[in-house]
């Protein structure tokens, strides 16, 4: 999967979560964040650093390969 924007990102992340029925307070302690910094991910007013967008692909059970 590639994301040519932050907002495929968002989307992504969103929709995976909801299939998942995960809320944010659980993706958030899977990948060690808060649900505040999920909420503001997931409403685009903050832009993950990469390392942070890898831990969120990985508590949905992704795997980043470079």
């Amino acid at each position: 999967m590639k994301f040519e924007t932050n907002s495929q990102f968002i989307e992504f992340i969103k929709s995976e979560r909801r299939n998942q029925h995960i809320t944010q307070s659980e993706l958030a302690r899977k990948c060690g964040l808060n649900q505040q910094h999920i909420s503001l991910i997931e409403t685009g007013k903050v832009v993950p650093s990469l390392v942070v967008a890898i831990r969120i692909l990985a508590a949905l059970g992704y795997i980043f390969i470079c």
